[in-house]
């Protein structure tokens, strides 16, 4: 089934919007690291944003965060980029609805780290 114009555009719109999030997150991730090693914001401000930095197999501590961090956020903003992409094809449903999910708190997690960002 060949898909239309439209289809395309409407995938490439979405595939776009999820790239230049994560874009954005990693951005944020780098001031936020940056921030906490030179003592402007606290190392639970650096773990509640960021992401706890843990190495490879080691276990999340404490029960995991109540909020996503940017890393989960990332890691889901990099799941919907391959599953839009997978397809010549309009998202679905299920893709617009998860990225509509993640790009929210993406965009909260930003606000937040407007907020705080020393000046």
């Amino acid at each position: 089934m060949k898909s239309s114009p439209q289809d395309l555009e409407k995938q490439f719109a979405l595939e776009l919007k999820l790239v230049q999030t994560v874009r954005q997150a990693n951005q944020a991730i780098e001031e936020i690291h940056a921030a906490a090693q030179v003592g402007k914001i606290s190392l639970d401000d650096e773990k509640k944003l960021a992401g706890a930095r843990r190495r490879r197999g080691e276990a999340e501590q404490d029960g995991g965060p109540s909020q996503p961090a940017f890393a989960q956020v990332i890691g889901n903003l990099s799941q919907l980029i391959v599953a839009v992409d997978s397809a010549d094809a309009a998202p679905t449903s299920q893709e617009s609805q998860a990225a509509e999910k993640t790009l929210t708190q993406a965009q909260a997690l930003l606000k937040q780290w407007e907020a705080l960002k020393p000046k």
